[in-house]
């Protein structure tokens, strides 16, 4: 939480210079968030187990109007009421958890906006060290990132991992508007077509609301991951589509990852 204060009004300090006021407000708030994410946690939960009881429910539903015109349809129609009516009771019982999230997620807000202002003041004479936004592409070689696959759009599915920049292509292919070139810090096993590492991916950015820049200063970007086949272009400043292979899609961002909290309270002042 300091961490994130300290992002947000760009100098750094400790919890002495806070009054006794404003750290209770930290604790405060380092508590909510952690009701925040059980409630949400509990909520999913609850959607994962009873969509379930509803595919049951369509399919017996199904099942008994096919076979209706037999006994055995009856039957069938029967369990389905049955099981309709102990999955609207189940409902009834379950904790409105997600509800409850959404409600603490604006309280958590509005607290730390409150919180911020607060310390904005207590910090003023201390002295700013904003570090100021890169804007060449060279200065973001050797940068940390971290990669997260999005499993629902990706040929090649791996847990999320670390990576750094190897090189920023200053002419990529027309299908994009950027792209870098990254070492993953741990290459996992892929096995399509065949059993190898994945060691270098490109990050293409086709969304003209993301850019480089903006997954290294603002946070998170979409892009489209490709693997690496040519590793010859990495002393180019372009490459081929035929240089690359599909991996799929994913998010983004700079390591260190910005804290949620940092986040929140940019957009605000953006605004």
């Amino acid at each position: 939480m300091l961490w994130a204060l300290q992002l947000a009004l760009g100098r750094k300090f400790n919890e002495s210079v806070l009054s006794k006021e404003s750290g209770e407000a930290v604790d405060h708030l380092i508590e909510l968030k952690r009701l925040v994410e059980a409630r949400r946690l509990e909520g999913l939960r609850y959607f994962s187990r009873f969509h379930l009881f509803w595919i049951l429910w369509a399919a017996l539903l199904l099942i008994g109007i096919i076979l209706l015109p037999v006994i055995i349809g009856v039957v069938f129609l029967v369990g389905d009421v049955f099981l309709y009516r102990w999955i609207r009771k189940r409902e009834k019982t379950t904790p409105r958890a997600t509800l409850e999230s959404i409600e603490l997620s604006h309280t958590f807000v509005n607290e730390l906006q409150g919180l911020y202002d607060k310390v904005k003041v207590e910090t003023t004479n201390l002295p700013g060290d904003k570090a100021p936004q890169l804007l060449e592409e060279s200065a973001f070689v050797g940068r940390a990132v971290w990669i997260r696959i999005d499993t629902d759009r990706s040929g090649t599915v791996f847990s999320d991992r670390k990576g750094i920049v190897v090189r920023v292509f200053k002419n990529p292919p027309a299908r994009c508007k950027e792209a870098m070139a990254i070492e993953l810090a741990s290459p996992p096993l892929t096995f399509f077509p065949l059993p190898r590492r994945l060691r270098y991916i490109i990050a293409e950015y086709y969304n003209e609301w993301d850019s480089i820049v903006h997954s290294f200063t603002e946070g998170h970007s979409y892009v489209r991951f490709v693997r690496l086949n040519n590793k010859t272009v990495l002393k180019s400043d372009t490459y081929r589509v035929k240089d690359t292979s599909r991996v799929g899609a994913g998010f983004i961002t700079a390591w260190p990852v910005f804290p949620t909290e940092a986040r929140l309270l940019s957009r605000h002042e953006s605004s």
